[in-house]
């Protein structure tokens, strides 16, 4: 892998209690990059919402719901966020419930999706 600016700034913000969250073009290494930070930690749950079933995972979900899906998980990836209705408020539900898990989040650079993220999430997340 490429060590990147940005993964000395992941790095310095896991653990921290917000939730990280990378945007960018395909093909950049956003999720090569949140890998490589959880490469050696156990209890990593990774949602890729290109995939149907990680989206229903994650869709229209109440607070319960959510901390059920976490469970013991101490890393929980995103991935292709922008495939998730409404996925702005997921985040949010996530970061209120003070969970012991570190929420890595993907997603593409398109303004709809920085929109749905920052509003909601606002003081919850660390944007790179």
């Amino acid at each position: 892998m490429i060590h990147r600016t940005i993964e000395q700034l992941v790095e310095n913000d896991f653990g921290k209690g917000k939730i990280i969250t990378i945007m960018g073009a395909r093909q950049v290494g956003k999720t090569t990059l949140f890998d490589a930070v959880a490469k050696d930690m156990d209890g990593v749950l990774r949602l890729n919402c290109d995939n149907y079933d990680d989206r229903a995972d994650l869709e229209g979900k109440t607070s319960t719901e959510l901390r059920q899906l976490v469970g013991s998980h101490k890393v929980m990836i995103i991935d292709e966020a922008q495939r998730v209705r409404n996925i702005g408020l997921t985040p949010k539900m996530l970061a209120d419930l003070h969970l012991d898990c570190q929420i890595l989040v993907t997603g593409s650079s398109s303004f709809a999706l920085a929109n749905e993220i920052n509003e909601p999430a606002t003081g919850r997340t660390n944007l790179n």
